[in-house]
């Protein structure tokens, strides 16, 4: 069995990449979205506008990406801080020296 230090340093572990959320309030407003998406791009009508907004799109899909990327590491920083503060955390006797068994 591969541990996860080694699953992440391959990038099997990617959750920017291999996650696909559960939420179905998140899966109606996907549908919402495509089909604005779907209006737009009929509207827009010829291959040059098409392209353009292909082009845009694209990059804000890229955008995105490094946006949950972001996301995902200033989560995990401070779960190791919570982490950290748990583990550092003095014994309720330690903590409250005024209080006497």
């Amino acid at each position: 069995m591969e541990t996860i230090l080694k699953k992440l340093y391959s990038g099997e572990l990617d959750p920017t990449k291999f996650y696909e959320p559960e939420s179905a309030e998140y899966w109606k407003e996907d549908a919402k979205v495509n089909a604005i998406l779907t209006k737009w791009a009929n509207k827009l009508g010829s291959d040059d506008n098409l392209e353009f907004f292909d082009e845009m799109f694209s990059i804000y899909v890229e955008m995105v990406g490094l946006e949950r990327e972001e996301i995902f590491q200033y989560g995990f920083n401070l779960a190791v801080k919570l982490m950290s503060e748990a583990y550092s955390a003095k014994l309720s006797g330690e903590m409250y020296p005024h209080q006497r068994n």
